[in-house]
């Protein structure tokens, strides 16, 4: 359950309404639900004079993008606002009809905890699937979606008024443009480009993210790479408050599948196991004299290490004080939750997909379409896991040599699909990309090098850990890693130094260029990044706010609510240059979100004062309550031993002839009388001081049956 310090307002301010927005981002292991809201933006010229008059409330301490007022506040005001349930929806495969009462029920749940019971009516839900859903037959994800959306329309009162909009699976590069929009919205290059100005009419930042099983580039090339790129590129349109100031952006996005750390390490884990299948095999990635097993199907032309368990348990501090909520709870956001693409053909039909039409992505596509969903995880997990083995399965043993030059050189090959993407050039004096996920975690938790990513520091540091006798490494100077990923860490950072050297050849941090003409040196401080300007930098938090790719839909969203009021022309995600088919900007078919209504609001008020009183009085009433129990025992032990006799007595008497269902009165077995004749017991008490007046049965019922009078 919420902690009532969660739950959300209904206003932000005087007379303006908060509009809220739910967006569950549906992966393999699991399902995130994250809750977002802004000023609502009809309000539009009142929200610019509060600001303008520096409103206290219009500035949120706990929001850092309060200050903003070209586009909608988008934000979790400083709340955490999301949680993860396990398993994933894809598990639902076979029982479709259960994922409402078994699934959906525990994320809309939380989402009632958190916002108003009168903004509930008017508050969309979006369920986005980027894992497991992707890998299904179309009729089984249909099937899983459409009973998701029946049981959020039938029992809940939150606003869906179209399926096919609501809910659906996203492919890889959507994802990635969801990212891109959520990461520059964050930082200040879409609000505030004139100081994020980085030369050549640019102020954005490319966005690059690795899960498990792919990894993920977007990015808005220079102005003649995308002049010779157009009909690869995808446009987002953005609306402003206003309406004059929208931003409108070609950007190239890509998954590329298999290339994924955990992906990765199976290739790596295939290219050993051919080179010697027989004894001890020996891992040139792995600290000198690692053991480790790892199962491995008997067909050796098909090695594919088998997870347990695709979640990394060691990463949960975060959410302690979550410990007792009734949902399965994993509120990790390093680990999103599986969510990256399979550009399949089944998705290729209803989104963009990759539309590259160059020989290397053609040559590579059936291959691509046979890659297993991604993990987006941090644990693949090793060890000796035998006791699970399937039919068709062994295990493999492996030994550590510590040998980093081989280690890099093994690696090498699984890097061709970045080196010949073919994707449109790097120009690094305006592109400068974040990198999320793997891209932090690895650098961060292993080596404490988030943040500017510094190649010579980072591969000086993963050649002497990989080079160590594993029983010389103390896992206690690792406190972030548990041992599994311990285990992985010399792998892991290995592959990442390879994929930013040889993969997309980033420049060393001593090698970027210098700033070019018109550039503006916007160093941040009190987060993850350091200077935007770097070629490469990993972050967990942006500007405060820790990242998720879901509040891009979210952003597009509520600046959509602004393009329905003709403010704007465009709002959303084009294709292509040349579509003219905008998505995911806002609602479709004409629908718009519900007027906040003042009875659901008097509710609301009511429900929260009662709610807000005992959360604040709550220790006063439980004071109470002691206190109490301790006077009456008191005075029960000052009227004697006669008096509680008697007490005791009529209490006796008074449970025989206690009415029983039917209209009877005795409770005992035996006949029973309608209308019982005075029993001397009944009038034992008459000795008794007047200090103790007991009322009669018909005086009590007479006061029961009294209504109160009220004054109208």
């Amino acid at each position: 359950m919420a902690k009532s310090k969660d739950k959300g307002e209904v206003f932000f301010s005087r007379g303006i309404a908060y509009n809220y927005i739910v967006v569950i981002d549906a992966g393999s292991s699991g399902s995130r639900i994250h809750i977002y809201h802004y000023p609502a933006t009809n309000d539009v010229a009142k929200l610019e004079e509060l600001h303008n008059k520096g409103d206290h409330l219009a500035h949120d301490e706990n929001d850092p993008l309060s200050k903003w007022t070209t586009f909608p506040r988008v934000s979790k005001s400083g709340n955490k606002w999301h949680k993860k349930i396990n398993p994933g929806m894809s598990s639902f495969a076979n029982n479709p009809q259960d994922i409402g009462k078994e699934h959906i029920k525990k994320l809309v749940k939380y989402a009632e905890e958190i916002i108003p019971k009168a903004q509930i009516p008017r508050t969309p839900v979006f369920v986005y699937a980027t894992g497991g859903l992707r890998l299904l037959e179309n009729s089984q994800s249909h099937a899983i979606l459409s009973n998701a959306c029946e049981y959020i329309q039938k029992e809940t009162k939150f606003f869906l008024p179209d399926c096919a909009s609501h809910l659906k699976v996203i492919d890889g590069a959507t994802e990635g443009l969801f990212g891109w929009l959520g990461l520059n919205y964050l930082i200040g290059g879409i609000e505030d480009p004139q100081s994020h100005s980085h030369g050549k009419d640019h102020s954005t930042y490319g966005f690059l993210d690795m899960g498990g099983a792919s990894m993920q580039i977007a990015f808005v090339p220079n102005a003649t790479e995308i002049e010779e790129n157009k009909a690869e590129l995808y446009r987002i349109a953005l609306a402003s408050l206003d309406g004059t100031q929208d931003r409108m952006y070609d950007i190239y996005s890509k998954s590329f599948l298999g290339a994924g750390v955990n992906e990765a390490r199976k290739t790596y884990l295939k290219s050993l196991t051919t080179v010697n299948k027989d004894g001890d095999i020996e891992d040139p990635c792995a600290p000198v004299g690692l053991k480790h097993s790892e199962i491995v199907k008997r067909d050796l032309q098909k090695v594919d290490v088998e997870e347990e368990d695709e979640r990394d348990d060691d990463e949960d501090e975060d959410d302690d004080d979550d410990d007792d909520d009734d949902l399965e709870d994993d509120d990790d956001d390093d680990e999103d939750d599986e969510e990256e693409d399979q550009d399949d053909e089944k998705n290729d039909k209803s989104d963009k997909g990759d539309k590259r039409p160059k020989k290397d992505d053609k040559e590579n596509k059936n291959k691509s379409d046979k890659k297993i969903e991604d993990t987006k995880d941090d644990s693949d997990k090793s060890g000796d896991q035998s006791d699970k083995l399937p039919p068709n399965a062994n295990t493999k043993s492996y030994i550590g040599t510590g040998n980093y030059e081989a280690c890099r050189k093994q690696i090498s090959p699984i890097l061709s699909s970045i080196k010949n993407s073919g994707s449109p050039d790097f120009d690094f004096e305006i592109n400068h990309f974040v990198g999320v996920s793997e891209y932090f975690d690895t650098p961060d938790k292993g080596f404490s090098l988030g943040g500017s990513f510094d190649y010579d520091s980072l591969n000086t540091k993963v050649e002497q850990f990989c080079g160590s006798k594993w029983d010389s490494i103390n896992p206690e100077e690792y406190p972030q890693l548990s041992k599994e990923n311990l285990e992985l860490l010399c792998f892991k950072s290995s592959y990442l130094l390879g994929v930013v050297d040889e993969g997309f050849q980033f420049p060393q941090l001593a090698d970027k260029p210098s700033p070019a003409d018109g550039e503006v040196n916007d160093k941040v401080d009190n987060n993850n990044l350091t200077t935007y300007l770097d070629p490469l930098q990993s972050a967990e938090d942006i500007n405060g706010v820790e990242f998720s790719w879901t509040l891009g839909p979210a952003l597009l969203y509520a600046a959509g609510e602004l393009s329905m009021h003709k403010r704007s022309e465009h709002n959303g995600i084009q294709l292509n240059s040349g579509s003219s088919s905008w998505q995911y900007g806002g609602e479709v078919n004409g629908y718009t979100r519900p007027e906040l209504r003042r009875q659901d609001l008097d509710d609301d008020d009511d429900e929260a004062s009662w709610g807000e009183y005992f959360d604040e009085h709550s220790h006063r009433l439980y004071g109470s309550i002691i206190f109490l129990l301790i006077l009456v025992v008191a005075v029960y032990l000052l009227l004697g031993r006669q008096r509680r006799k008697l007490i005791l007595q009529s209490l006796v008497s008074r449970f025989k002839n206690f009415p029983a269902k039917g209209g009877q009165y005795s409770l005992v077995s035996g006949p029973t009388r309608r209308n019982p004749s005075p029993q001397p017991e009944d009038f034992e008490l008459q000795d008794v001081e007047d200090g103790f007046d007991i009322a009669s049965d018909d005086e009590e019922a007479n006061v029961r049956g009294q209504s109160p009078h009220v004054e109208v």
